[in-house]
């Protein structure tokens, strides 16, 4: 397996996994384009999951470039082995955005998630 591999294990797959998330988040970033739930998971590692809805994104080749930044950023990201189920919900905003500049603003709430982790500062 590759180093930019993304396994299934590292990513959240089911409705209930999600459902988590969205009921308790412990942890809650937002910025401009996306909004970033997060929760404590007994996994030991972070997993992702991303919620693109057609609304927002109405082409597919946007929503499939969003979602490759997403996995790009956060497998580059601040956040390592904090044991998190985490959530990206992309937003309108997001639609016409080039990539440096999602780039730019989703490593803002990683790094914003992790000092919140960091610090402990859940809900």
């Amino acid at each position: 397996m590759s180093a930019h591999a993304f396994p299934a294990s590292h990513r959240l797959l089911h409705s209930t996994e999600f459902d988590a998330v969205f009921s308790h988040p412990t942890y809650r970033v937002s910025k401009q384009a996306f909004l970033v739930l997060a929760k404590q998971n007994a996994e030991g590692f972070n997993r992702l999951g991303i919620v693109i809805g057609k609304k927002n994104v109405p082409t597919a080749v946007n929503r499939n470039l969003i979602k490759r930044v997403i996995r790009e950023t956060f497998r580059a990201g601040p956040l390592h082995q904090a044991g998190l189920d985490i959530v990206v919900l992309v937003r309108k905003q997001a639609r016409g955005m080039a990539k440096p500049a999602l780039r730019t603003l989703l490593m803002a709430a990683l790094s914003g998630l992790a000092s919140d982790v960091v610090a402990g500062d859940g809900r």
